[in-house]
């Protein structure tokens, strides 16, 4: 509630619009000085009412200017903007990012952040240890340790409130969190240094340091553009570098591998899903979302149109493609059109199998029951999968660019294979699969040595 002083002539309104980042309260003042005909009993009537309004005002985001902090605005930027327009998933993933934001810029006035001041950060974020995802394993063997201090793992469980498969992970030398090893370490009475040592302490990617300054970018240029600042701090900085890694795929020998390896377990939705990846090079998204409407048996046609997502808040939702050229026909070859046809056969037997327990939806991959599956899982099996395998350490988003590869070494021209995958650009694709096409273009050239040399050759022996 609005709080009214009279002050001499005037009232201060002031108003607390919440927290920071500190956990102190943010307020917000305003000096009315009310008209000379009022008489006081009518002024102070009146300095209610625009108390009232300004309350209103700075709780729907409506009172902004230079002066407010970082904090501040980006509680407005996220109810004003960023929840109403932006995709889940960007809004899930700047959601991830505003806390290290907050913690390092957000006690500062929108018009003291300055370039130094983003450089200071984007270096923070540059420097080992300030990860949140360290893993830590243990360097001793602590079975014999709990056996000596007659502690269970089931007992360390009880009292840390972890669960007990997590402690056994820490016990059996496996990467866990830093507060599961503390608890270990705490329980057994070792020190945690001598104990366990981090699994991976590398410092944030270049690519994660570019995703805090686009963000910040975006935020500052909606304060440039709602008239809170005059300029964008983040415009004269340079963006964090970026690694420049190449796409992670298989050749076409560890791709047969692969397919044999997929055909030998036991799971025929997962063996179809791997082989649609390699086939068609849809993203995982795009392959959940299938349904067996998208397939044109006739024209051997599959259409990419929507596409399955999760996060944390949402859970699993249905969202449009990733952009305007990611609405598509792909033409499918026949080993992936006889292969649809099997899998339809063999869902239909299972539908008929599980009775009254499956629910119809129409898709091609679901859970258990025919509800829409969670993206997730898929990629978990195929993360266990894959590591037991003698193939390379490869995601399921890597089916996409070995798909890509094996085109682009099959002589597919750029634009064809953009418009395959969804890509805005043959320059984009150009970029992301710059390995594979100087490959297929060094091959050509010792195509081109292979029937050029011999003819040159022939010339010399008849002059």
């Amino acid at each position: 509630m609005a709080n009214v002083t009279k002050r001499g002539n005037s009232y201060l309104i002031r108003v607390s619009t919440g927290f920071d980042g500190n956990g102190k309260r943010i307020h917000k003042c305003l000096t009315w000085k009310p008209p000379s005909d009022l008489t006081p009993k009518q002024a102070e009537k009146e300095a209610k009412r625009q108390a009232m309004l300004f309350e209103e005002k700075c709780l729907s985001g409506q009172v902004l200017d230079s002066n407010m902090k970082l904090n501040e605005f980006i509680e407005i930027w996220l109810t004003s903007h960023a929840e109403p327009q932006l995709r889940p998933k960007t809004l899930d993933r700047y959601k991830q990012l505003l806390p290290r934001i907050k913690q390092a810029l957000g006690h500062m006035k929108l018009e003291k952040i300055q370039p130094h001041h983003l450089n200071l950060f984007y270096e923070n974020l540059a420097e080992e240890g300030v990860r949140e995802d360290v893993k830590y394993y243990a360097t001793v063997d602590l079975r014999p340790i709990l056996k000596e201090k007659r502690i269970t793992q089931t007992a360390i469980a009880e009292l840390s409130g972890i669960a007990v498969n997590t402690i056994a992970s820490a016990v059996s030398m496996k990467n866990v969190r830093h507060k599961t090893a503390l608890t270990v370490c705490e329980a057994l009475k070792l020190d945690f240094n001598s104990t366990f040592a981090p699994y991976n302490s590398k410092p944030l990617s270049g690519q994660t340091r570019r995703h805090y300054h686009r963000l910040l970018s975006a935020m500052l240029n909606m304060a440039v553009q709602w008239g809170v600042l005059f300029s964008n701090p983040c415009e004269r900085v340079k963006p964090p570098k970026v690694e420049i890694k190449e796409a992670k795929y298989l050749d076409e020998e560890q791709a047969a591998v692969l397919i044999e390896a997929v055909e030998a377990q036991d799971n025929f939705q997962y063996e179809v899903m791997v082989k649609l990846l390699l086939y068609t090079g849809t993203r995982r998204g795009e392959l959940c979302a299938l349904q067996w409407c998208d397939i044109d048996y006739k024209k051997s046609v599959l259409s990419v149109n929507k596409s399955l997502l999760h996060t944390p808040s949402l859970g699993i939702y249905l969202d449009t493609t990733k952009n305007a050229t990611s609405y598509r026909d792909i033409k499918l070859p026949l080993v992936a059109v006889h292969l649809l046809k099997d899998y339809q056969k063999w869902q239909d037997n299972y539908k008929r199998e599980l009775g009254s327990k499956w629910t119809e939806n129409n898709y091609l991959f679901t859970a258990w029951n025919g509800e829409r599956i969670n993206p997730n899982s898929f990629s978990k099996w195929f993360y266990d999968f894959i590591r037991k395998q003698d193939l390379p350490d490869i995601s399921a988003h890597h089916l996409r660019h070995t798909n890509a590869s094996l085109q682009i070494a099959g002589g597919v021209s750029l634009p064809a294979l953009a418009k395959r995958l969804g890509h805005s650009s043959p320059v984009t694709t150009s970029k992301i699969y710059s390995h594979a096409i100087r490959s297929a273009d060094e091959a050509a050239a010792e195509v081109l040595q292979d029937i050029l040399a011999p003819m040159s050759n022939r010339k010399k022996k008849q002059a």
